[in-house]
């Protein structure tokens, strides 16, 4: 069996080439080593964003649970927080009321923070459920507005010129970046 710093050099490798069935393969033989386990948070993290990528959304939606029951702290790309992602993935894998039930949390974590809502609303839209992405665009256009000047970049991404490029390209990435390791 490899050790894990073999394994680490493949995973390095898998991540170069984007080949998120190595890197799923490759994640678990690294969990199943006991010298893994200081970073098993981590590692499910990037498990979920390889599960995410394949669109095997009900596992990543595991792995995300159980990085942040190991203590995950990270920060992701294109999500607020983990309890977002988590939502978002609910979405995708057409778990539409515990989605709503998970955006509710998300939101009753950071309540004044406009990027959750607009997260949720990204995510509604991502699935074709416009009436309900709506309400969430607005409430995070209200936050935005109310918040630091800072905060005024979400107004100009939901109200101008870089919204309308937004709509005309593909959609955002909507994954959390994978840990990168020497």
């Amino acid at each position: 069996m490899p050790d894990l710093t073999a394994i680490n050099r493949e995973l390095d490798a898998a991540r170069e080439r984007d080949d998120h069935h190595a890197q799923v393969r490759l994640i678990r033989a690294a969990l199943a080593l006991p010298a893994s386990q200081p970073d098993r948070a981590d590692y499910l993290d990037e498990l979920a964003y390889a599960y995410e990528k394949l669109g095997r959304f009900e596992e990543a939606i595991d792995a995300m649970r159980q990085a942040v029951a190991a203590g995950w702290k990270g920060e992701l790309d294109d999500h607020p927080s983990a309890q977002a992602l988590i939502a978002d993935l609910l979405l995708r894998a057409g778990r539409d009321q515990e989605g709503d039930e998970a955006w509710l949390q998300a939101e009753r974590e950071d309540p004044r923070n406009p990027w959750v809502h607009s997260a949720a609303s990204d995510a509604y839209r991502r699935v074709g459920l416009e009436r309900k992405a709506l309400p969430w665009q607005t409430k995070g256009l209200e936050l935005a507005l109310a918040a630091s000047e800072e905060e005024g970049e979400l107004a100009e991404y939901l109200t101008g010129e870089r919204a309308r490029r937004w709509a005309s390209s593909a959609s955002p990435r909507t994954t959390f970046s994978a840990v990168q390791r020497s």
